[in-house]
């Protein structure tokens, strides 16, 4: 589980490490066979070169330095 002030990579790139500034849960549109999908969260993060973007928790990986 992900939660603020983790340090997280992405999966995509592993190169740039990270820090988890905040999470926040959406609602999700996708639509399944018998209903809908759950919740998804997103997080802001912090890369080490001080830029900030926004990822799905999905697409981050914890990071045990």
């Amino acid at each position: 589980m992900i939660k603020p002030g983790d340090r997280v990579t992405l999966f995509s790139d592993m190169r740039r490490k990270a820090t988890v500034i905040s999470l926040e849960r959406n609602k999700s549109t996708t639509w399944h066979v018998g209903g809908t999908a759950g919740s998804r969260t997103r997080a802001l993060i912090k890369f080490d070169d001080d830029t900030e973007a926004v990822f799905y928790t999905n697409d981050l990986m914890p990071l045990h330095e």
